[in-house]
């Protein structure tokens, strides 16, 4: 199409510098065109940045990331996953060290990032487990032999 357009404006004008000027304006509208589209695979389309947020459930089920954020964008908090009986889910944090929890409130989006799930075993140490005998190991921690001198069970 922008052939057969050429043809026609360059067919009415029979001067050399206007042929000139008509190529001119229409690469230059070209490039304009191409330099403000389109994603080339590096996260920035039109002058914006796009992050990703992805989610590490340290052994729960697959959350699915959040793409196509822009810089200072806040995010809505995922379904929260699941991990069989072990216990609740405890939040998402910053840090694989679970410290520095993420606030769906106030965080903001700043670059692509991995949000770590925490969790809260359903027993502590000395508690029934679903089997009815006491509980005296829990593998975060190491073994750990749970002795009650009152228990009578």
């Amino acid at each position: 199409m922008t052939q057969t357009v050429l043809r026609i404006i360059l067919k009415k004008s029979r001067s050399p510098l206007a042929h000139c000027s008509i190529i001119l304006l229409l690469l230059t509208l070209l490039f304009s065109i191409t330099a403000c589209g389109g994603d080339g695979g590096d996260g920035v389309t039109g002058g914006v940045t796009y992050y990703t947020v992805t989610f590490n459930s340290n052994g729960g089920t697959a959350v699915s990331p959040i793409a196509g954020l822009a810089s200072g964008s806040t995010i809505t908090a995922p379904t929260a996953p699941t991990k069989g009986s072990y216990g609740t889910f405890g939040g998402w944090y910053k840090d694989t060290g679970l410290t520095n929890v993420w606030n769906f409130v106030s965080d903001t989006v700043t670059s692509n990032i991995t949000l770590y799930g925490k969790w809260n075993a359903a027993y502590s140490l000395g508690d029934t487990g679903l089997g009815g005998g006491k509980i005296f190991y829990r593998s975060e921690t190491g073994f750990t032999l749970y002795m009650n001198a009152t228990d009578s069970t």
